[in-house]
C-alpha cells in the first residue's frame, strides 16, 4: 500500500462496507481539490457527487458513519464529499477571502452586490470578481 493510500486508511478507520452505495467506483467526483483545479471544475464534480448521495440507497447508513467518525476522519471529510456534505472548506466563512469586505477593485460586498457560486465562492455582480 503506498504512502497516501495507507494514511488514507488510518484516517478513516473503521469504513462501513455500504454495498449499494452509488459512489463506488467513482471516488474521483468526491475527492477534494486537485492542484490547478478550476473552482467551476470543482463545483461540478462536487455537484454530480452530491446528486449520486442523494439518490444513493446507503445514504442513512454514511450519514450515521460520518457521525460516529473519529475526530482524525472528521478532519479527512472537510476536504471531500461526503454522505451528500460539500466540504465545508468551500464554503468556510472564517476563510481569509470570506472576511474581506470589498472586491479587489473596491466594490462592497452586500446583499445587492454579491453572488455566491456553486462552489461557495463570492463574485462582485459588478464586476465579476470573485472572493
Amino acid at each position: 500500500m503506498k504512502g497516501g493510500q495507507a494514511s488514507l486508511v488510518r484516517a478513516l478507520g473503521e469504513v462501513p462496507e455500504l454495498p449499494g452505495a452509488l459512489c463506488r467506483g467513482r471516488g474521483s467526483l468526491f475527492d477534494g481539490a486537485r492542484p490547478r483545479e478550476r473552482a467551476a471544475d470543482l463545483a461540478y464534480r462536487h455537484a454530480a457527487a452530491v446528486g449520486l448521495c442523494r439518490r444513493c440507497p446507503e445514504l442513512g447508513a454514511c450519514r450515521a458513519w460520518v457521525e460516529s467518525a473519529p475526530k482524525i476522519t472528521r478532519a479527512w471529510l472537510l476536504t471531500n464529499v461526503v454522505a451528500g456534505q460539500v466540504p465545508e472548506s468551500a464554503s468556510d466563512p472564517t476563510s481569509p477571502s470570506r472576511v474581506k469586505t470589498k472586491c479587489s477593485k473596491g466594490h462592497v460586498y452586500d446583499a445587492a452586490n454579491t453572488y455566491v457560486d456553486p462552489s461557495g465562492r463570492r463574485r462582485c455582480r459588478k464586476c465579476g470578481c470573485k472572493k
